[in-house]
């Protein structure tokens, strides 16, 4: 309760045992015999009295209206948090929901990633395997065609010489046939 609050309710207080006092003393006045014989009516401390009272219920109102404007406020801004709240929840779920769907494509293509990765891992090399391969066959191939440049050379040398001793063998041959046309003569 606020400091506002507990002077209200004293101040209330105050006045509701002022007024009480003053109607018991109008009371008391009024049984008084002496008075019935000396009537003279004093009316002011009834007056006080009710003017007491009549403050008294005001400030009760007033205070309860308070209270309950307060109250409502309070319940008002509750059902407002309690709203927020729910929200959040939702939100909070909804979050989770989508958090755990990501997590799950996450998995998925951490799983194609590697998938992909043993599949180039293994195709690697048979890819290298392919490269050693050719690298191979074009090597026999350059030595099988250095070594049939050679054999042609060696060739054309033999070549060559061959037909520079069919040409020296043939010279030769008329020379004899020309000697031995020449001798039988």
């Amino acid at each position: 309760m606020s400091n506002n609050q507990e002077t209200l309710i004293q101040e209330t207080k105050d006045l509701l045992e002022t007024a009480q006092k003053e109607i018991l003393k109008e009371i008391s006045c009024k049984k008084n015999w002496l008075s019935k014989i000396f009537q003279k009516e004093d009316l002011s401390s009834l007056k006080q009295a009710q003017s007491s009272i009549s403050k008294a219920i005001n400030q009760i109102k007033n205070f309860v209206k308070d209270e309950a404007g307060l109250v409502i406020k309070l319940q008002k801004h509750l059902n407002e948090k309690n709203h927020s709240l729910k929200k959040l929840e939702e939100d909070v779920k909804q979050s989770q929901t989508e958090t755990g769907a990501l997590k799950d494509k996450i998995r998925f293509l951490e799983a194609e990633v590697q998938r992909l990765q043993n599949e180039t891992t293994k195709t690697k090399p048979t890819i290298s395997n392919s490269d050693q391969e050719l690298k191979d066959r074009i090597r026999a191939l350059e030595d099988s065609n250095q070594d049939l440049v050679k054999k042609y050379q060696l060739s054309q040398e033999e070549l060559s010489t061959s037909q520079k001793l069919s040409v020296e063998l043939s010279s030769r041959i008329r020379r004899l046939k020309s000697e031995i046309v020449s001798n039988q003569l």
